[in-house]
């Protein structure tokens, strides 16, 4: 995705604007809102497709569901709530979001449309900053490392000193004097990171299933996929 380039007479409070989201992924925002979820559904995708890819077994959607909560489900009023919560998020949201263990759908990241100003450029540094600490969450299940193939542990290396950048990307000051052409040079720059890490993200998701296939291929009666 490249940046729009600004217009002859651009409007007067040009805004930023995040990609049209799916049906599917709209009720879980408005679901997550409705709850007081403390994270972005941005987050709350990213966190889960981390959980999805990670290498150990037998992670359960709805203690990923807890997690998002500190551990626990939030109130409900009636067991419709309940019934709707899973619906949405487990069979709607968690198994979107296993499809793309399949190599020929990739995992996207959040994408930003609109002309290339202060607030958009620091909205998607902060947003890109907590999808990469989501994922990783999810991956290392709050686990502090785990034992990876050195192709494995390289990628996530690669995501861990982006989470830093993306961190102080978030406390570029704004300076009122930088020119357009300066601000459009950096969105730049933004999306060829972001193509980095989708490409590392998808890396990771796509290996670990793969290792998975095989263990279960040499073990048929061992845990059985992610999907629910």
């Amino acid at each position: 995705m490249k940046p729009t380039k600004p217009k002859a007479k651009p409007k007067a409070k040009p805004k930023s604007k995040v990609s049209v989201l799916p049906t599917g992924d709209l009720d879980a925002r408005r679901l997550l809102e409705r709850h007081r979820c403390p994270m972005g559904f941005h987050a709350v995708r990213a966190q889960f497709m981390g959980a999805i890819a990670s290498p150990i077994e037998r992670i359960q959607p709805l203690s990923e569901i807890k997690a998002l909560w500190g551990g626990q489900f939030p109130p409900f009023d009636s067991m419709d709530d309940v019934n709707q919560l899973l619906q949405v998020l487990v069979m709607g949201l968690w198994n979107q979001l296993s499809s793309h263990t399949d190599p020929d759908k990739p995992f996207e990241l959040t994408r930003f449309k609109g002309e290339a100003t202060n607030e958009m450029l620091r909205a998607q540094a902060q947003v890109r900053y907590e999808e990469l600490d989501a994922f990783r969450h999810g991956f290392y299940q709050r686990q502090s490392s785990l034992k990876l193939s050195p192709e494995l542990a390289k990628a996530c290396d690669v995501i861990d000193e982006l989470i830093s950048m993306y961190q102080g990307m978030r406390q570029i000051p704004v300076n009122p004097k930088e020119k357009q052409s300066e601000r459009d040079a950096f969105a730049k720059t933004i999306d060829s990171l972001t193509e980095i890490l989708e490409g590392e993200i998808n890396f990771i998701i796509c290996t670990v299933t793969q290792d998975r296939a095989a263990l279960s291929a040499a073990n048929p009666a061992g845990p059985g996929p992610t999907r629910h």
